[in-house]
């Protein structure tokens, strides 16, 4: 007679291999549709358009699937962290390019335009730099040489750069920074002008949030631009942020008209840093979340390619396991286990049936 403790271990064992034939299964399922359609870069590609997502050097290296779904997905990468001053540049005299060349050579080689995230900001500001006590002609060498350095490092490889990030208040004014204290307004021409030195064939952004409406915010950077612009100053374009949540109703008319009206400038418009949370204050069912999440995502999708300023659809990451969110929010187009969520097939539609008119 079979002793229980044996029993017991067969059954727990006899349950592992279930489990294993089940996730196996399941796991080929999914492979099997992955294959059977095409990617969202093969539809973008089609169009001349680009579609993209935020890139963490870390969970390259950790994840194969992270790795495997943005080759397969997107045609355009963002350095998440990687290229921010305080990583890139975290002592006077030394620079640290190894997260960020991490994410430049994965995309070089999967076939990928890389925007470099960013050049000038408010926000990670190292120690160092903080602390120090710099004369105005001291911080415009320190910026001067921190752009050229990074963005000569990989010139002809970075696409596009976002060169000043955030400098604008809710009203359109300028916000202070170590920047604006030290240097005064003129560091963000400044800005644009030694990138343009640096690497002349890299596109050159302006990127902020709070500026895809009609608005205080967005009217005070147009007119800022359209000054800039008369004085030659090396901008190729603007970047909509657009962190979101479906309970914040975009209002795409007026997306569409302030990608118009920018375009009405020479200038290209691309969704930078798209994601859209579903947290939202009223009870409703995950599945009616989903679906309002797909319908903004697919709204603000339509809208860009409608536009021919618009060139770009970029998302602050691809999978709600690595968001940077509160994971509740669950904003990005696949979920933890890699599975395509409603607002995948939302852009995966969009891209599919729309008739570009460029």
């Amino acid at each position: 007679m079979i002793n229980q403790k044996y029993l017991k271990i067969i059954f727990a064992a006899l349950a592992i291999l279930l489990l294993l034939v089940i996730v196996y299964v399941f796991q080929s399922m999914q492979d099997k549709e992955v294959k059977e359609r095409p990617a969202l870069r093969e539809l973008a590609h089609k169009e001349g358009f680009y579609i993209g997502a935020a890139v963490n050097a870390d969970y390259l290296d950790k994840d194969g699937l992270y790795r495997k779904t943005l080759d397969r997905e997107v045609n355009m990468v963002t350095a998440e962290n990687e290229m921010k001053f305080d990583v890139i540049h975290p002592e006077k005299y030394r620079y640290d390019f190894s997260k960020a060349d991490k994410i430049v050579d994965f995309a070089l080689k999967n076939r990928q335009k890389v925007r470099g995230h960013t050049l000038v900001w408010f926000h990670r500001i190292p120690e160092w730099l903080k602390k120090g006590r710099f004369s105005r002609d001291e911080m415009k060498l320190i910026l001067k040489n921190h752009i050229q350095t990074v963005v000569g490092r990989y010139r002809g490889q970075v696409y596009a750069w976002d060169v000043v990030n955030e400098a604008l208040n809710e009203d359109g004014s300028l916000r202070d920074s170590i920047w604006l204290r030290t240097i005064g307004p003129e560091y963000i021409p400044l800005a644009f002008k030694w990138a343009h030195e640096a690497d002349p064939n890299a596109l050159l952004f302006y990127n902020d949030y709070g500026i895809e409406g009609m608005n205080p915010k967005s009217n005070a950077l147009y007119e800022r631009l359209k000054q800039y612009k008369m004085n030659h100053v090396p901008i190729d374009g603007v970047g909509y942020q657009m962190h979101s949540w479906i309970n914040r109703a975009i209002d795409f008319h007026d997306l569409k008209k302030s990608i118009d009206r920018l375009g009405g400038l020479g200038l290209q418009v691309q969704v930078t840093e798209l994601d859209i949370g579903t947290a939202e204050p009223v009870q409703s069912s995950q599945s009616a979340k989903a679906k309002k999440q797909a319908d903004y995502y697919a709204g603000a999708l339509r809208t860009c390619l409608s536009s021919k300023a618009c060139t770009a659809f970029v998302m602050w990451g691809i999978t709600d396991k690595y968001t940077f969110r509160n994971k509740v929010e669950k904003p990005l187009i696949f979920d933890g286990t890699y599975k395509p969520k409603k607002s995948y097939w939302a852009l995966f539609s969009t891209l599919e049936n729309k008739k570009i008119e460029k």
